[in-house]
């Protein structure tokens, strides 16, 4: 007689856990494409699709310049634009989930090897918390799948000695190394610290050198590897030039100016699985007496990366949950697992965790575009400019856009060549980086630097971003510079004289100070009667709208946008904004 599959599921509180785990992922990171990298990567994969050849020079330059571009990462900017090419938006969110279920899988398969079954939802959890940091679509997230390959492989092999346990490194190579940069970093850290150790164990316990050979071998196939790509022995050094050789990129700019690169704040929730990871990593160094030499260099590896910069989250987690894992061992698991009630009460605890968090984003809407939205529905995210930049493109303005470099790829990919981005993330044009940077510190003494002027059409800045406020003051200033849109945190400047009407928008901001005391009682006595409507907005564009223009000085128009917002809804997203605004009116 066959059993109910669902009571073979509920009998089960770790089929149960992991269970909840998938559910969590097709669902936490079912989200919009984001604003940033992803659109560049489109158009780099675009071109290599249609091409058949990757590019040598910067194809989409902003003015007639040829820049030189080793696009290493070609090869995931050409999986994603297929993903794209296939299903649109929905075919890159449907990636991205596909990405975290495979790791999760890599996760349960290293864990199971070592009979560790129980504790591997916790660790599931805490990985996806992980992620959630830096989901973002770009190469850079196949990092997540490439580096558990290879700490499996090493950890397999130092354990064993069998150099078949190598092999996955070997095959692995040639993807990754055109994948992304991470080959370089995380790879050769890896096999540096495995290598070191199996030299140390070989001197001081006399363990045969033969592993320091295979692993010595598989440093020399490895750096190999990195010749197999399009651009050749230029590719191979392109890593290592790029971290080393000061006037190459200037990385040290380039990591000055990128979020991401700077040190975590974690004291915040989003870090909040650091702590805990942390604290398995310390148990792996301790229990496992005979690695923990090892295991000490290589959390020590990965924490000093991830304190170092960020984006180093993924690889400081999956060291600490595989070092954890290789050191827990099935003894100490049986042990903790023994009593019934006390596996059904901790996995309790991770339902409640998964169900929270999985509803929590679930629940999120924003009002965008003119329309109230789920997150979890949307194809791009609200951060995008593409309100304002369809307008600009049904006008057909053109030109360059003197833009917050976030916005540089979305630009790229649906408007370029009518409209070119002065900057984006890919910053291989290191002199337009270089002034980019300088007219955002003093607009004052470069904004006027060569003929910059007269090639800049408009200027689009996010104003949540405080380096861009220097630049959205000098602007404001000026007789020649107007504004002439507010979206969100979105502003948008064009150039014209005084004669052009393109005062008159400001015009019609100012005209709302005459009501700004019938405006604040109104808004005073909403606040006082408290929210209705219990919607969990994450962005409201009239609420934000109206907190950029009190920012800028438009504190009648400010509130009758945060007004226009009440009749949306009445939420506790748009009461925040307005005790803001009135505490400081």
């Amino acid at each position: 007689m066959r059993k109910n599959p669902l009571l073979t599921l509920f009998s089960s509180p770790v089929r149960i856990s992991w269970t909840l785990l998938l559910l969590m992922t097709a669902v936490f990171f079912f989200r919009p494409v984001e604003t940033g990298d992803i659109w560049w990567h489109l158009k780099a994969g675009e071109y290599i699709y249609t091409h058949k050849v990757v590019p040598l020079l910067d194809p989409f330059p902003t003015s007639g310049e040829k820049t030189l571009w080793v696009l290493t990462q070609w090869l995931g900017s050409l999986v994603y634009y297929l993903a794209f090419h296939a299903a649109g938006p929905l075919g890159l969110k449907v990636l991205r989930v596909l990405i975290i279920l495979l790791s999760l899988w890599q996760l349960r398969r290293f864990g199971g090897q070592r009979d560790v079954a129980p504790l591997l939802p916790f660790l599931g959890f805490l990985l996806l918390m992980a992620v959630a940091t830096r989901p973002h679509l770009r190469p850079f997230l196949f990092n997540l799948l490439f580096i558990q390959v290879m700490l499996g492989a090493l950890l397999t092999f130092h354990k064993t000695a069998r150099a078949v346990a190598l092999w996955p490194v070997v095959l692995i190579a040639p993807l990754w190394v055109n994948i992304h940069m991470g080959s370089f970093v995380y790879g050769f850290t890896l096999i540096g610290v495995f290598l070191m150790t199996a030299a140390v164990e070989a001197y001081t316990q006399g363990r045969s050198w033969r592993r320091v050979g295979w692993l010595g071998g598989l440093t020399g196939l490895y750096a190999l590897a990195f010749l197999v790509n399009p651009y050749g022995i230029q590719g191979a050094l392109h890593p290592l030039r790029t971290l080393f050789v000061p006037d190459y990129l200037n990385f040290e700019l380039i990591k000055a100016a990128i979020s991401e690169l700077q040190p975590p704040r974690l004291m915040t929730g989003a870090y909040l699985w650091f702590w805990p990871t942390l604290i398995l990593g310390g148990a792996a160094v301790y229990w496992d007496r005979a690695g923990r030499f090892r295991n000490t260099i290589l959390l020590a590896c990965g924490l000093f990366m991830f304190l170092y910069g960020q984006r180093a989250a993924l690889f400081f987690a999956l060291i600490c949950l595989y070092l954890f894992i290789e050191a827990c061992g099935p003894e100490l698991v049986r042990r903790i697992t023994a009593k019934k009630r006390v596996l059904w009460g901790t996995h309790a605890i991770l339902y409640l965790l998964i169900i929270f968090v999985t509803a929590g984003y679930f629940q999120q809407k924003v009002f965008w575009n003119g329309r109230i939205e789920r997150c979890v529905a949307m194809s791009e995210a609200y951060t995008s400019p593409g309100p304002i930049l369809d307008d600009l493109a049904w006008e057909k303005t053109s030109g360059i856009v003197f833009n917050d470099d976030a916005y540089g790829g979305y630009i790229l990919w649906h408007y370029y060549p009518q409209l070119r981005p002065f900057a984006d993330t890919r910053q291989i044009n290191i002199t337009n980086f270089q002034l980019f940077n300088l007219i955002l510190n003093d607009p004052h003494r470069y904004w006027n630097y060569s003929d910059l002027q007269q090639r800049i059409a408009v200027v689009l800045l996010d104003a949540d971003k405080v380096v861009n406020w220097k630049l959205i003051r000098y602007l404001q200033s000026r007789d020649d510079w107007h504004l002439s849109a507010v979206q969100g945190s979105q502003l948008l400047f064009r150039r014209g004289k005084k004669e052009d009407g393109l005062l008159a928008y400001k015009r019609e901001l100012r005209a709302h100070d005459s009501q700004l005391e019938d405006f604040r009682r109104e808004l005073e006595a909403l606040v006082q009667a408290g929210p209705r409507h219990k919607v969990r907005y994450v962005h409201m564009e009239p609420a934000d709208s109206a907190m950029t223009l009190f920012e800028l000085g438009y504190r009648g128009a400010a509130l009758e946008r945060l007004l226009y917002s009440f009749r949306i809804s009445n939420s506790p997203y748009q009461h925040a904004i307005a005790r803001l605004i009135l505490k400081n009116l």
